[in-house]
């Protein structure tokens, strides 16, 4: 009889080591299966924060050709000014040269964004 019960209590604790093993198993198929919808989600979001960024790219970059074009037509005026007042020897203000100054300066500014900002989207597309 001792014999029977030695052997009924290592098939108990067979069959406990194997529903263990089939826990830990079970455990990890539920890791992965988790893992793998939530790297999916997050490559989802990626991708859509980079369609956004295109978007906002171009929107800058339509932004920046407008802000050139005002200031183009603003340092071709000051220049045509500044040759009225010269050929009748008048001195402009101070805040007019600085206004035609800095319509040249936005000039370069903005030609280098786009520039940047087209090679950007250029790099994610």
């Amino acid at each position: 009889m001792n014999t029977k019960n030695r052997v009924f209590n290592k098939l108990a604790q067979a069959e406990k080591t194997e529903l263990a093993t089939q826990k830990v198993e079970l455990n990890m198929v539920k890791n992965i299966e988790s893992g793998s919808k939530k790297a999916d989600s997050l490559y989802e979001q990626g991708v859509k924060k980079i369609f956004s960024a295109i978007g906002e790219i171009q929107s800058a970059i339509q932004i920046l050709e407008k802000s050139k074009d005002i200031a183009n037509k603003t340092l071709n005026e000051g220049k045509e000014l500044e040759k009225l007042a010269d050929k009748i020897g008048a001195d402009l203000k101070s805040s007019t040269t600085s206004a035609i100054q800095s319509a040249s300066l936005t000039i370069s500014a903005t030609e280098q964004n786009i520039k940047d900002l087209q090679k950007a989207k250029s790099v994610i597309n």
